[in-house]
């Protein structure tokens, strides 16, 4: 067995009704809290509702309470600059983030570079891409952030990653720092049950997809091993459920128990070849949400790798349909590819690039920008070559 770290320091508040808690563990951090959110005009009645319940449990905890309705999907470097100048100007000491994975990801900078003169995105863009790196210590530490997630999908609450977009050359980039994992997270299934089936799917894949990733990832450990095919096995099972029927509250919390399992893995292990390669697609094209950008990759993607680590892919095969328990590796293996097409389907997700309306002239150059990205922890590197093959049968699909 290989030696290795497993490192996890968010505290998981995980179960139905602990939201309303936020109050009393947001004080332990600070008296001044900037809530970080969606514009009011992009929620929905119950996400409002869920907002002036939470401002109000701050608030009869004591904490003065400021909010950062500037979050927007895929966040940018200048909503999040904006967001900054707002914590500085509050005098805020700790920061609550409320959303789906982008407006952690924006929480997650702000908090960081709020205790900060200023913000050299340079470095950050240059310097923090890569996700286990050492990290000089800080001269100020950052605010301490709280995060509650309202979807169950990008595991933001639970890692040391920013997904931020350059406003200057719209190039979408990982950032990545030990300091960005929140001090606590608030699992609420509760807050989940509107989140509408489109983006439950969406959202739901992009769990499996760091589940499943991490899993075959070279860097996996047994320790995020196990989290990974936990994850798997709840994703299977609930995300169709969660999908036909929003307010089934054991589906909602399955899938919040699978997104935050997912993310602790993904945070040790890492991703493989389909998320810089669906992160790139979403730089190229903001309009596709970033679980079919993954989606429409996966196929065709699983068929290039099941020959690297045929053990894994059987694992795999064999969640899905338990009749391949019977069956040698190399067959539950390839059959794994032909379950995976059919839980696309089953979710709504059985996508190609042409439906997505990305252009046949534009596959080319996304293989290039994909080409010199260091995939080293994938189990089978992708050339140049093998992204063009890739990419071709996701758009011919």
């Amino acid at each position: 067995m290989k030696n290795f770290t497993h490192n996890q320091p968010t505290k998981v508040i995980f179960g139905v009704g602990n939201a309303n808690r936020v109050g009393e563990i947001t004080a332990k951090y600070g008296t001044r809290c900037l809530m970080v959110a969606y514009h009011p005009s992009k929620m929905s009645k119950s996400q409002k509702t869920s907002c002036d319940e939470l401002k109000k449990h701050l608030e009869l905890a004591g904490l003065d309470v400021f909010i950062y309705y500037g979050a927007i999907p895929n966040p940018t470097t200048e909503c999040v600059d904006k967001g900054i100048k707002l914590a500085k100007k509050c005098n805020a000491n700790v920061v609550l983030a409320v959303g789906g994975g982008s407006v952690i990801d924006a929480a997650k900078v702000i908090a960081f570079c709020s205790t900060n003169p200023s913000v050299d995105w340079d470095l950050f863009f240059s310097q923090y891409t890569i996700p286990f790196a050492l990290d000089e210590p800080l001269n100020i530490p950052p605010l301490p952030l709280i995060a509650i997630p309202t979807t169950s999908g990008t595991g933001s609450q639970v890692t040391q990653a920013a997904i931020i977009t350059d406003t200057a050359t719209n190039q979408k980039t990982g950032i990545f720092h030990s300091m960005f994992f929140p001090k606590v997270s608030i699992v609420d299934p509760k807050l989940m049950v509107s989140v509408p089936p489109q983006i439950t799917a969406e959202t739901g894949f992009d769990a499996f997809s760091h589940a499943f990733e991490s899993f075959i990832n070279r860097n996996a450990t047994p320790y995020s091993e196990i989290l990974s095919l936990e994850a798997i096995r709840l994703i299977i099972k609930w995300l169709p459920e969660a999908i036909k029927k929003g307010s089934n509250l054991e589906a909602r919390e399955g899938m919040a128990l699978a997104d935050t399992l997912a993310g602790i893995s993904l945070a040790n292990a890492g991703t493989a070849l389909p998320h810089p390669l669906g992160e790139t697609i979403g730089s190229l094209y903001p309009h596709i949400p970033h679980g079919r950008s993954l989606a429409v990759i996966y196929p065709e993607f699983m068929r290039f790798a099941c020959s690297s680590t045929l053990d894994k892919f059987a694992t795999i095969g064999r969640l899905f349909n338990p009749l391949l328990n019977n069956v040698q590796d190399e067959i539950a293996a390839e059959k794994a590819c032909g379950e995976f097409d059919e839980f696309l389907k089953k979710i709504g997700l059985w996508l190609s690039l042409k439906n997505l309306n990305i252009q046949l002239s534009d596959l080319e150059n996304i293989s290039k920008i994909m080409a010199p990205i260091t995939l080293r922890l994938s189990p089978r590197p992708a050339s140049e070559k093998d992204l063009n093959h890739i990419l071709n049968h996701a758009y011919q699909r």
